[in-house]
Formats: C-alpha cells, structure tokens, sequence
C-alpha cells in the first residue's frame, strides 16, 4: 500500500509538471517572456511543430505563429553576444536553433528569408549552431511548401547558394590519396 501511494504521487508531480507543456500558446507566450529557460519552450515547440500528430496541422498552418516566432528571433538578433562561454549567450543560442527548427516545420513559407539570412550570418563563432538549424530549418521548410515556392524567393535562393559555397576554415581540405592520378 505505501509503495503504491508513493507511485501515485510521484505521478501526480509528474503529471502536473507536464500540464501545458503540449499547448503551444502557453510556449509562445513563455519564448515572449524571454526567461532563462525560455530555449527549452523554443525546444518543445519545435518537437510539437515536427510530430507527426495530425492535430498540430493546423498550428503548422499558421502564419500568425510563424510571425510571432520570426518577431522573437529578430528581437533576439538585436541583443548582441557577450561572447566567450557566457552562459546567457548559451542559452540564447539553443534557443534561436530551437526557433530556427520551429519554423521550418511550418506549410507556411513565412520564415524562408529569416532562415536564409540566418544560415549566412556568423558574428561569432557560437553562431555555427544556428546557421546548420537555419540551414536544417530551410530544407525542411522546402520539404513542407515545395521547393518551387521557396525557389520564387530572390533572396533566399541567393541566400542558399552562398551558403553551400560555404568553406569552413579550420578543416583543411581532404587529400588524394596514393591512387588518385589528379
């Protein structure tokens, strides 16, 4: 009976914890407050954006949703890193990936330029993150409207491009190897 009254009780605590974590309003309106934790609603909302679950199709659909998510990560973008390993900077960062991801999952083409210019901007280093989840963001974007939608988007097509030609710096280059005549 008490090992019973025990397992009932740490699910009721588990329970409640989890109450409103699947309502995306109460997400957003927690990724407006801008708290500390505020990358791990950004995180929850772009794993309920991504389930498959027919009843987040509408959400998907919205393009008030995706605006409110691209007035959040413009909002964020203004505020500049403090750089180093601050821990503010940490969670910001995770927080603008998780974003990025959210947006591309939407059938809205809504986020395509902020993603582009997303996958080309790196002021600092940390940023890398960000451009891959914008980079991630915009393929499953493509996937979710049709290439050819985003493909009538000057600027995210030249934003692509630049993009792929991309080099990394600090990866030198592969070597041919013994059998290689070039």
């Amino acid at each position: 009976a008490i090992v019973s009254i025990v397992v009932l009780l740490w699910l009721s605590f588990s329970w409640l914890a989890q109450v409103g974590r699947d309502d995306p309003k109460k997400l957003v309106e927690e990724l407006r407050r801008g708290t500390d934790v505020s990358w791990q609603s950004a995180y929850t909302l772009a794993e309920l954006l991504r389930s498959p679950d027919p009843k987040y199709d509408g959400l998907r659909a919205d393009p008030k949703v995706a605006r409110e998510l691209i007035t959040l990560i413009e909002g964020d973008l203004k505020l500049p890193l403090k750089g180093g390993r601050d821990e503010g900077d940490k969670q910001r960062i995770k927080r603008r990936m998780f974003l990025c991801r959210a947006l591309g999952s939407f059938t809205v083409p809504e986020g395509a330029q902020l993603l582009a210019q997303l996958a080309n901007q790196e002021k600092d280093p940390i940023e890398i993150e960000v451009r891959l989840s914008a980079l991630e963001g915009l393929a499953t974007l493509a996937r979710n409207v049709g290439p050819a939608e985003l493909r009538k988007d000057e600027k995210v097509m030249q934003a692509v491009l630049e993009a792929s030609r991309s080099v990394d710096v600090a990866v030198p280059p592969p070597r041919a190897s013994a059998g290689d005549s070039s």
